[in-house]
């Protein structure tokens, strides 16, 4: 009886939240798609719109997992071989991996890129690509950790090769790091 009180309290409190967020069913450009501002779930076959349930603008607070690729604004959790995250929450893996914004933990056995790097990228290779002249003026910090064989980028990098222009040695194997 408890468990069932318990489940019906939080299922309440969910559909509360729901009514005041509604998601807002829309076929958007023939593609078919679903679109709304957020949803706790994201299944996908393809990273295109027409192959994903939500829109790639939809912010997934929970699980996004896809087929074979997945691009999405933003996603807590996010599984998929091709993934492209606009902002990577808390976990994101896949043989590739992409992100603009990396805040927690993104893992892929291949090939790891991000635009701005706050948390940890672990894989074969890192890329970070906050060098870049458009993120000169930024006031956020970088404290970036790339841990993988070819690292580049990167604020504190641990690996085979490590390339961080800001470094007082750009070029340096095993540990390289650099205070922006």
């Amino acid at each position: 009886m408890k468990k069932i009180l318990i489940l019906s309290a939080i299922f309440s409190m969910f559909v509360c939240f729901a009514v005041e967020n509604p998601i807002e069913v829309e076929i958007t450009d023939g593609n078919g798609a679903v679109k709304a501002e957020w949803s706790p779930i994201q299944f996908g076959f393809l990273p295109h719109d027409y192959a994903q349930i939500f829109t790639e603008k939809t912010d997934i607070y929970g699980l996004s997992a896809a087929l074979f690729g997945l691009k999405q604004n933003s996603s807590v959790l996010s599984f998929a071989p091709f993934n492209l995250l606009g902002k990577n929450y808390f976990f994101q893996t896949g043989a590739f991996a992409g992100t603009n914004e990396n805040f927690a933990i993104s893992a892929a056995p291949v090939l790891n890129a991000a635009e701005l790097n706050y948390g940890l990228q672990a894989g074969l290779i890192n890329l970070e690509n906050s060098t870049d002249k458009k993120y000169k003026n930024t006031k956020k910090p970088f404290w970036g950790i790339q841990i993988g064989l070819i690292n580049a980028g990167g604020c504190i990098q641990i690996g085979g090769l490590n390339f961080n222009p800001k470094g007082l040695i750009p070029c340096c194997p095993i540990l390289n790091f650099s205070i922006r």
